[in-house]
């Protein structure tokens, strides 16, 4: 006899939702682990990747801009420095809908800060939809965390 035939019915349904779950989670983690944990997986909204990806490519460019001395003309610099310097990326991520993060370097010394923002879904600059980094904070010639 089946141990299962049994289990009372509202365990039975604990059981088949757990299972459910740990299918979910299982597939999941395929579909990470198949992507090499890459950000765009479907298990991540858009709204938690733009932010976390403007977040690293700010922290790159503050990194070069106090190691440099100046900002990055354009962003492909962060994967492309000058002669005899490392890069501080492998490649520039997309954003979640697939265009490019757009950078604004500095334009005079009195504002030194950049601008860094995703187009958002639409893809139209300078529509409610963009998300935009913190400005980085510039003290003393130095850009701050």
């Amino acid at each position: 006899m089946d141990a299962r035939a049994h289990t009372p019915p509202r365990r039975q349904r604990l059981l088949r939702s757990s299972w459910l779950w740990a299918f979910g989670a299982a597939v999941c983690l395929m579909g990470l682990l198949h992507q090499g944990v890459h950000e765009q997986d479907n298990c991540y909204s858009p709204d938690i990747i733009a932010p976390g990806q403007l977040s690293r490519l700010s922290e790159a460019v503050r990194i070069y801009c106090n190691k440099m001395g100046e900002c990055p003309q354009s962003l492909q610099q962060l994967v492309q420095p000058p002669q005899g310097k490392a890069p501080l990326m492998e490649a520039l991520p997309s954003d979640p809908w697939g265009n490019a993060y757009v950078y604004v370097p500095p334009t005079n010394k009195e504002d030194p800060g950049f601008l860094l923002f995703s187009r958002g879904p639409d893809g139209v600059t300078g529509t409610q939809d963009d998300i935009v980094a913190p400005k980085p904070i510039y003290i003393d010639g130095e850009f701050m965390q």
